[in-house]
This record gives structure tokens, sequence and C-alpha cells, in this order.
């Protein structure tokens, strides 16, 4: 697990950490691209292999060494956004409970989040949510 300062609400966005798929099957690298709602929410996105395959958003395309967890071109599934208590996040991150990485650089949290404005996958009620109206 990367060093990192103790996770907060003042540094929530950005904080990296896998997260298991639906099926509990494989984990997945999440990000917090934005927050924290009125409602005391964050918006997680996962990203997943770059296949070339027509199905895949190619809003967003991450390469190896934008992270230091990312070893292959990866896609972010806007389409799988989901919305997290951010107080529950800070205390299972912060205890360890779920596996974490070093935070996004500025830049790239930049790029995800230009493409959550932009991509047809992420749904209105976020986009107008976390990134106000459009």
């Amino acid at each position: 697990m990367a060093q990192q300062e103790k996770v907060s609400a003042d540094n929530l966005i950005g904080q990296v950490f896998w997260l298991p798929d639906d099926g509990g099957s494989r984990t997945h690298l999440n990000f917090i691209i934005a927050g924290i709602s009125d409602e005391g929410t964050v918006l997680l996105v996962n990203m997943t292999s770059f296949r070339g395959f027509s199905d895949e958003d190619i809003t967003c395309i991450l390469h190896k060494g934008d992270h230091e967890s990312i070893r292959h071109d990866s896609w972010i599934r806007y389409q799988s956004a989901r919305e997290e208590q951010a107080d529950f996040l800070i205390k299972i991150i912060s205890n360890g409970e779920l596996r974490s990485a070093s935070q996004l650089s500025p830049v790239i949290l930049k790029k995800i989040q230009e493409g959550a404005l932009v991509t047809k996958r992420l749904s209105r009620k976020f986009q107008q949510k976390f990134f106000g109206s459009l």
C-alpha cells in the first residue's frame, strides 16, 4: 500500500482504491472524482482494461504511468459511477478495510472530471449533482 497522508474530507477527492465488482470475483481501481454533496456523498468511478471494443467509452483513456497502479491502457466506466457516503469511505480507507493507492495527480483527476462532463454514459443526475447545471 502506498504511503499517504491521513484521509479526511479535505483530501477525499482524488483518493484511489480497489473495490470488488458486482459479482465480487474481481477488483477494479476506483477513483473519487467529485463531492462532497449536500447529502455528504462523493462520486466514484472505476476503470477497466481498454480492448478496443465498440462498446467501450473512449471519453477518458488512461495510460500506464498516469498513476502508479495503471499497468496498461484503461477506460473510465462512467456508466458504472456510484455515489457513496463520504464519512463511510473516510472510515474504511483510514482503517485499512480497502486496499488503497496514492492519490490521483491533479492533472489526471481533472482529465477524469472533464470526461464526466462530456460523456453520454454518466447519468445526468450525477452530472448535475456533482458538477453543477449543464
